[in-house]
Parts: structure tokens; C-alpha cells; sequence
């Protein structure tokens, strides 16, 4: 006796078989076999692509009567893939090309506030003498490629920081509007969890009730340019400017979306209670 092969013809998926040849013996009886593959939720797949793994089964071909066989194939990458020409029915040689996002880390520029004592030239002992200063920022997520985050000074806590991440391509140019710009982008709770108002926003939430409405003021500016995977330090206040705190330990988190003023009510006042942020303790 000999063996031969015989290739399967789909029937919901015709164009695709992946790595799979059914071998039966051959006798002077023919036998026609059907196959039709199924996912893992039992669906016909029609016209399917490369990524689900590879199955190989052996069969046992009876020389008369129908027979069907049920091949589940798993979702996932595989390297031995083939796809079957629709011209000559026989595998086809497909390639895969894999991509890979790098991510660049930001480099953070030596620069510090004005006024203050230079900083070192080389750019390792800049970095550690700059967050010596200023403390390690606690990072927002990014978004459109430009992330905020927030500092406080390691040898006064109320002294805070806000940092300027861009992480995308190109140079962004910025304009800080005097410790505005840092109130803008953060919000204060205390270890209860709960919301503290900073002045801007009870003004804001009194002038509401009055039926009136406050515009926005900028006594001071300053632009910057921040390069491109460059992370730089922005703005900086101290906290009291904005903020009656009594001593305790209070968490900075990102004010989403960024504003002036922020007219949350005192019964959703919680809502970032679950959100890490920068913890601080005033005296």
C-alpha cells in the first residue's frame, strides 16, 4: 500500500488553512473530505487571517460514508502559519512582520527656577542636584504626548513644583501664567479623601450663586520651549498662596479637566479618592 495526501477544501474558509494537511491511506477508493474550522465559540470563520495558532490533527479517512471533523482553533501568533493559494490550492508562503514601539525616556533639562544657584554642567550630577532642590516629580498620565507632574521642595513641603514632560517628537511651546498655571493643573485632598477648595474655587462657587462670573487675570508670564523627550521644570508656588491648610498630611492629584476654577459640590467631593498623587505633610 502507499500514502498520499489529500487537501482539504473549505468551506467557510477558503482561502485559509493553517498549516493543515489530513493524511489517509489510500485504497482504490476515493474519499471527498469536507472541513470546516470553527473558533473557540463554535462560529464559522469566514475569510479568516493569520493569528490564530497553528492545529495539526490526524484523521482517520473512512473509504465510504460522511464523516466530519471539528478543529478548534485557538486565538494567538504563530510561526508556522500558512496560507492556501486560491490559484493553485496548494500553502502559500505568508509573512509575518512584527513591529515594536521603543520608548524614548525624557531627559530632563537643567534648568531651575529664576534666581536660584546654577546647577552643575554634567547632565547626571545636574539631574540629582536639580531633584535634590526641587524633589522627584510624581508624574500625571500623558496626554496628546505632554504629561504634568508635581514636586515639593524636600526642605519645605508647601514649596510645590510643577513639571512639563514632552514626550512626543516635536517642541511645544508653553506659556506659564505665574503660579496660575500649577493651580490649574492640580487638585488638594486631605487624609480623609476629601476635596479641599482652594480660594479661586469658592470665589468661583459664590460668584455662581450670585449669578455672576469671574474672568481670568494674568498678572505675570513667562513662554518657554521645551524640546522634544524633554522634561523641564515649569512653574512653582507655595501652597499657602492658594490654600488654608491646617497641619496634616495632604495627597496633590491632577485637576482633569485642567481649569481656573473647579465647581465640584461637597456630595461628590470623593471622587479621587482612589487616585495616587503627591503626598505632603504640612507642619
Amino acid at each position: 500500500m502507499r500514502f498520499g495526501h489529500i487537501l482539504a477544501s473549505l468551506v467557510t474558509a477558503p482561502f485559509l488553512l493553517l498549516c493543515s494537511f489530513l493524511s489517509a491511506q489510500e485504497t482504490n477508493l476515493r474519499a471527498t473530505v469536507t472541513v470546516q474550522i470553527v473558533d473557540v465559540a463554535g462560529s464559522a470563520i469566514s475569510n479568516a487571517l493569520v493569528g490564530f495558532q497553528a492545529l495539526k490533527r490526524r484523521v482517520k479517512v473512512s473509504a465510504s460514508g460522511s464523516q466530519r471533523f471539528d478543529l478548534t482553533l485557538q486565538v494567538g501568533m504563530c510561526a508556522d502559519c500558512g496560507e492556501i493559494d486560491s490559484a493553485t490550492g496548494h500553502p502559500a508562503t505568508v509573512r509575518l512582520e512584527r513591529t515594536e514601539t521603543k520608548t524614548v525616556e525624557s531627559t530632563v533639562s537643567c534648568t531651575d527656577r529664576p534666581y536660584s544657584q546654577e546647577l552643575p554642567n554634567a547632565r547626571p550630577a545636574c539631574e540629582k542636584e536639580l531633584f535634590a532642590r526641587r524633589g522627584r516629580p510624581f508624574m500625571f498620565p500623558a496626554r496628546n504626548g505632554i504629561a504634568y507632574g508635581v514636586s515639593s521642595d524636600p526642605d519645605k513641603a508647601s514649596e510645590l513644583n510643577l513639571w512639563v514632560d514632552n514626550q512626543s517628537a516635536e517642541p511645544v511651546s508653553a506659556i506659564s501664567c505665574c503660579a496660575a498655571t500649577l493651580f490649574r493643573e492640580v487638585e488638594v485632598f486631605d487624609s480623609d479623601g476629601r476635596r479641599v477648595l482652594s480660594k479661586a474655587d469658592r470665589e468661583a462657587q459664590k460668584a455662581l450663586s450670585e449669578g455672576r462670573e469671574l474672568v481670568q487675570v494674568c498678572t505675570c508670564s513667562s513662554n518657554f520651549l521645551i524640546a522634544p523627550h524633554t522634561m523641564q521644570l515649569f512653574d512653582f508656588a507655595d501652597i499657602s498662596r492658594e490654600y488654608a491648610l491646617k497641619p496634616g498630611r495632604y495627597t496633590i492629584t491632577e485637576r482633569n479637566p485642567p481649569g481656573t476654577y473647579n465647581l465640584i459640590t461637597e456630595a461628590n467631593q470623593r471622587r479621587h479618592y482612589e487616585l495616587a498623587g503627591l503626598v505632603i505633610s504640612i507642619p
